[in-house]
């Protein structure tokens, strides 16, 4: 077990990776767990089905990203993929089946826009949370 770890550990946390690449490391683990717990109790918080399917794919997409943009090495494409894929077209999928902006999902915009704003640089780091933002506001005043 602990070879394991140590072994998990070295693969997606080393320190020869780019402060980028441990942070998006840590971000997808983080959403895949988050994810998986969501759709797990989903049934129980009253939340849609959809919700649970909704989270269930984005705990498979955390977790592929996770697996490929380490064996890859390229981490930007899997930076914009997770911005586009799962913040700007799933997390809406995910507010309004859980609840709207009395969910907990206004909570997941915030760290959407600021995982968009350390993972980027360049245009891309205004543009992106500025499109983010846009989307986030929309969805809330049309929830209202």
């Amino acid at each position: 077990m602990k070879k394991t770890l140590h072994a998990f550990l070295n693969a997606f946390f080393r320190k020869e990776l780019d402060f980028r690449a441990r942070l998006f490391n840590v971000l997808a683990l983080a959403g895949a767990v988050i994810s998986l717990a969501v759709a797990g109790l989903g049934p129980f918080t009253g939340a849609a089905p959809m919700n649970s399917l909704a989270c269930l794919f984005s705990f498979l997409l955390a977790a592929g990203f996770l697996y490929y943009s380490n064996r890859s090495g390229n981490y930007r494409v899997f930076y914009i993929i997770t911005i586009v894929v799962v913040f700007i077209l799933l997390f809406p999928v995910m507010f309004f089946s859980a609840g709207g902006y009395r969910s907990g999902m206004p909570v997941f915009f915030v760290f959407a826009v600021v995982f968009t704003v350390f993972m980027l640089d360049g245009k891309a780091a205004f543009f992106m949370p500025v499109l983010e933002l846009l989307v986030y506001t929309g969805l809330c005043l049309y929830a209202f």
